[in-house]
């Protein structure tokens, strides 16, 4: 959607880039969601920035429970 190119303290050329859950703009290291009512097309570079280093400072997300969580323990307590 956009190229802002090389912006400091980001690991690569920023891009704006549509994705399955909207748009999200992406250092190639770090991926922040762009939040709604903001415009992708306009976004700027200093807002593009911030994004990222929020992203960046908040670190990786930790996967929720799922499906598979405790079937080791009922498969065990069968007789």
């Amino acid at each position: 959607l956009l190229e802002l190119g090389e912006l400091a303290g980001c690991a690569g050329p920023v891009r704006v880039l549509p994705g399955r859950f909207g748009p999200y703009v992406t250092d190639g290291e770090v991926n922040a969601t762009i939040p709604r009512g903001v415009d992708p097309t306009t976004l700027s570079a200093e807002q593009a920035q911030n994004l990222l280093a929020k992203k960046r400072e908040a670190g990786p997300s930790v996967p929720r429970a799922g499906r598979t969580a405790g079937r080791g323990a009922k498969a065990a307590t069968k007789k």
